[in-house]
Formats: structure tokens, sequence, C-alpha cells
């Protein structure tokens, strides 16, 4: 396709909205050169660590979590791979780490134009696929629940009305925008449109049909979306492989995000004390959560295949990558606490008894 829009049928077509039609414009300039392409994808994934690392930066994440993180966001053996195919994932992922990234340099101070370039890096991502936009939406949604001095989660009427406004928003541009965004559900979004459509996916020799079947649209969408999140998250599950193929997927892509998992459940269980919960890493890392919950839910819902889960979850790898580091810190931070008045309560009782 690619070659089609640089030199065939297609050079006189403008389709912004396929990633092969950009392809195409840079053959133009160097020729059919298939490996400057793919050099180009490395070039983003090494990008998108570096931003992961200056976002680690930024919330001073200790050395040994830092680096740890970093061993994750380098040899994670399915996003090696995803990230140097032929395919969109590496430009995709890129533009959602940014988006990110943007958005926590606003976090940190650094001027609300930080926010548009998150929009703008976002909106870009969503053109070539609709995940894209999962950041931003996210984002603003539970901005007006964080814009104070020091980006404290805090709930309020006003702050909740905000909220109701920004989902409004958002229905707005969908319905105005939703032929071009919302194109793989017929360019609407409704509980039918979204059932019919995972219907016509479940093909191919990794299709799982999962959840409760025979209940009505609407019904259908509060049910399942729970199981559905479970297989898109977490393919190939043991019970669903069909060889070594699948064992590998498992143990190269999904056991990390049961990792992750693991540890965002032991930050919620373990409430993080009343100075940790006003600094601001905690409210960062609710946000954080809500985005990759949002994602998990959309494909989860776009996605009835195990070989399409593992693919397109790789857009959002580098998101888990950024949630596994915030978890592993608060929880530090959280054990650093304890101790720390652990110590001085046993100080205070010794200078009482004596």
């Amino acid at each position: 396709n690619a070659v089609r829009y640089s030199f065939g049928s297609l050079s006189d077509q403008v389709n912004t909205k396929y990633y092969s039609y950009y392809v195409g414009q840079l053959y133009k300039f160097i020729g059919v050169q298939k490996i400057t392409v793919q050099f180009l994808h490395v070039f983003f994934a090494i990008c998108s660590v570096i931003l992961i690392y200056k976002i680690l930066v930024m919330f001073k994440v200790d050395p040994d979590i830092r680096r740890r993180t970093m061993i994750f966001a380098c040899f994670l053996p399915n996003l090696m791979m995803i990230t140097t195919f032929f395919l969109q994932e590496s430009i995709i992922s890129f533009m959602i780490i940014l988006s990110l990234y943007l958005y926590t340099r606003w976090w940190f101070g650094k001027g609300f134009f930080n926010i548009i370039g998150a929009v703008v890096a976002s909106v870009f991502a969503a053109m070539l696929h609709l995940g894209g936009i999962v950041v931003i939406v996210g984002i603003l949604a539970l901005m007006p629940l964080t814009i104070n001095k020091k980006h404290v989660m805090r709930f309020s009427v006003s702050k909740i009305i905000f909220v109701v406004l920004a989902i409004f928003g958002l229905l707005l541009v969908l319905s105005v925008f939703g032929d071009e965004l919302l194109r793989k559900l017929g360019g609407e979004i409704s509980a039918e449109s979204i059932v019919e459509a995972t219907g016509k996916r479940e093909e191919g020799g990794g299709v799982y049909v999962i959840g409760i079947g025979g209940l009505p649209p609407a019904l259908d969408l509060v049910v399942n979306t729970p199981v559905r999140v479970l297989y898109f998250v977490f393919s190939p599950l043991p019970w669903e492989w069909r060889g070594l193929s699948d064992i590998i997927a498992f143990f190269g892509s999904a056991l990390f995000y049961i990792y992750v998992v693991y540890f965002v459940i032991k930050v919620i269980r373990n409430r993080p004390l009343k100075k940790l919960r006003s600094d601001n890493i905690s409210s960062y890392f609710i946000v954080l959560a809500v985005i990759v919950l949002i994602a998990s839910i959309m494909f989860g819902w776009g996605v009835s295949n195990s070989g399409s889960a593992l693919r397109h979850r790789e857009k959002f790898t580098y998101l888990f990558i950024v949630l596994f580091a915030l978890s592993e810190e608060i929880i530090f931070r959280i054990k650093k606490q304890k101790n720390t008045k652990s110590v001085r309560d046993s100080i205070l009782d010794g200078d009482l008894t004596r």
C-alpha cells in the first residue's frame, strides 16, 4: 500500500488515517526502502524508552526501581519484536507515551502548552488507530479533579460537575467526528454497534468466544466487560494455549501484565498513608490507572483473538511500564514511612520508660 501511495495507483490520493500513506510519502523522497522505515520504528522505540526514564526522574523514583523498570522497557521480548516489525504499533506507542510525558510536564508546572501538545500527540495517534485517544480522554476527564497547586486529587460538587461536562464534551466530539474516529464501529457508538462489531471479529485460530451470551446489548456490555478485559490484558491464557508459540507469548508478554496488575492491587490494598496521599504521585497514579483501564475496556471489546490482543496490547505497554514503576515507588514510600514511624515510636517509648 505504501508503494501504491508513492508511485502507484493511489499516488494522487490523500488518506491521513492510514499509516501506509505516511510511509508512501517518505518513499517519494528516499525510494522504496523498507529497512529505513524499520530503522525509524526502532528509533521511535528508543525515544519512548527515554521518555519513560524522564517521567520516572520527574517523580524522583528510587534508583533501584528505576533500573528494574528500564530493564523491562528495553528487553520485554514481545515489545521488542512488535516495535521493529513493519507495523504501525511503534509510532502509535511513541505518540501515546509522548502524550503522557507532556502531561507529566504540565503536572510539574511546566506550562499549559504541554497539555496542548499532549492533545495533539494523542489525536495524531488516534488518526492511525482509535486506541491512541485513550490518554487524552483519561487526562481531560480527570483534570477537573487535579487542577490545584499540587495537582492532588480532590473531590467537590463543582469538580464533579466539571467531570460530567467533560464527558459530555467528549460525547459531542464523538458525535461530530464519529465517522473518522469510530469507523471500526460503523461510525457510531452504541451498545448494539459495539456488540455487533465484536461478534464479526470472532474469527481466526486464536479466537476466544467468552462471557455470557444471549444478553441484551446494554446488559452484555455491563456483564461481559470484566471478562473481556481479563482476556485482553492476559492473553494467551494457559487454557487457551495452542502450542509452543502461545507459551512463549505468555511468558514473553502476558506474564509482565500479570506482574503489573499484582502491584497495582497491592497499592490499592495498602492504602497510602495520609502524608503520601497528599503527595501528587498518588493522584497521578490514579489518573494513569484510569487511562490504562479505559484502554483495556476499549480493546477488550475491540479484540476477540489472542494474536490481535498481543499486537494491540503493545500500544499501551509503555503506560503499563510507568504504572509498574509508580506502583513499586508508592509501596516503597509506604514501607519507608511506616519504618520511620516505627523507629520514632520506639525512641519515644524508650524515653518515656527512662
